[in-house]
């Protein structure tokens, strides 16, 4: 029996309160750090499963419908992936047939009738919340009551404008495996930094997403960016909160070079930049109504400051713990930055960084495989561990 299997047996480890067992899963900010963990724990376990070769195939009929905005197909492997390692048949739905302004209730019913999981994928994160996720919350509930279906699946937030939760505890778990443990994590100082792409932006909803999760395991959360790329208060006022509890740190700054000193960890991710002149001038202008904005914005924004300052060169990461933080970035371009980021004799090179965005793909896979298994069952770690006695 191979080690880690061996190991599992004899410490199963023990879950108290599961507490997921028909819970959507929305936003990290909606989870109980208790739950986080569990999410957190089931997904290793679930690799080390994969690792040996190991079926964790419960289901026999059950059906999971993803919605999603786009053909991408990266966007819709982890839904797939996770589908098939829990034994649930996948469908794949286009949002665009379910939703126009509102959500197509008779649809919507039908679909749920079917299902016993859904799974929202919505690059268009300009859509108002209520409208999205909480109004297919509440059509889902409301199919319930009309006893149009006798069991009502559990709804799990890929991404949206609500937030990103599972790319947020994808990068947990990533961090976990990288340091040992989530207590080691405390007071690790991570510098979250707005990176400069010339072709391509995420959201801010993930650099939110982090802030909010990272926070609250005792984390030193430096968030830095230039002048246009402020985060919403909402979403600072949370993570300060937060640190009263974890005994954590949170402080924001414009300084790049600064905010890397002794950084044990750097994130860079290129999100887009906000028309605050347009929110100044009308308040009704939603947040999600304007994370996604025109060139025209952009370039209004970038005047202000030189963009390729804010790019990770050999004698800026010197700067960081030992010179040797761990480099994590969202995927873009290296054309322009491919000179630059050549280091011997450090992890922070164009190959380690693919293999580092390759690890959190594949960890994707993981998180979603346990939110299915945490929501549909009420103990899957004992799931998880009668397969290992009857090895």
């Amino acid at each position: 029996m191979p080690e880690k299997i061996r190991e599992i047996k004899q410490k199963p480890g023990k879950i108290e309160k599961p507490g997921l067992l028909g819970k959507d899963i929305i936003s990290t900010e909606l989870l109980t750090i208790g739950e986080i963990e569990i999410i957190i724990y089931l997904a290793q376990k679930l690799k080390v499963f994969r690792d040996h070769q190991m079926s964790t195939r419960f289901f026999g009929t059950a059906t999971g419908i993803g919605i999603f905005s786009d053909d991408n197909f990266n966007n819709r492997c982890s839904f797939l992936m996770a589908c098939a390692k829990t034994g649930i048949f996948p469908e794949i739905v286009r949002l665009s047939e379910m939703f126009d302004k509102e959500w197509d209730y008779k649809l919507l019913c039908r679909i749920a009738g079917e299902a016993d999981l859904i799974a929202i994928y919505d690059e268009d994160e300009s859509q108002v919340e209520e409208i999205h996720v909480k109004g297919m919350i509440k059509y889902l509930d409301l199919c319930v009551q009309n006893n149009l279906i006798s069991n009502r699946p559990g709804l799990i937030n890929f991404r949206s404008a609500v937030g990103w939760p599972v790319q947020a505890l994808t990068d947990l778990l990533f961090l976990k495996d990288h340091f040992g443990s989530l207590k080691t994590l405390k007071r690790k100082k991570i510098t979250i930094s707005w990176e400069y792409s010339p072709d391509y932006t995420v959201s801010r909803t993930l650099p939110v997403s982090v802030i909010r999760l990272f926070s609250r395991f005792g984390m030193d959360v430096h968030l830095v960016y230039p002048p246009g790329y402020e985060l919403p208060e909402d979403a600072i006022s949370n993570a300060l909160r937060s640190t009263k509890t974890s005994k954590g740190k949170f402080r924001q700054s414009q300084h790049f070079k600064k905010s890397l000193n002794d950084a044990d960890i750097v994130y860079l991710i290129p999100w887009a930049s906000t028309p605050f002149s347009e929110l100044s001038q009308n308040d009704s202008i939603s947040f999600e109504e304007s994370v996604l904005v025109s060139e025209e914005n952009t370039e209004e924004v970038h005047q202000g400051f030189n963009p390729r300052k804010w790019i990770l060169t050999p004698k800026k990461l010197r700067l960081t713990k030992e010179g040797k933080a761990l480099v994590m970035r969202w995927p873009v371009s290296f054309a322009e930055q491919k000179t630059d980021i050549e280091i011997s004799g450090n992890d922070y090179t164009e190959l380690n960084l693919d293999i580092h965005i390759a690890k959190r793909m594949h960890l994707e896979t993981y998180i979603m495989s346990s939110m299915i298994l945490a929501n549909k069952f009420p103990n899957p770690n004992n799931l998880l561990q009668e397969i290992i006695n009857n090895e």
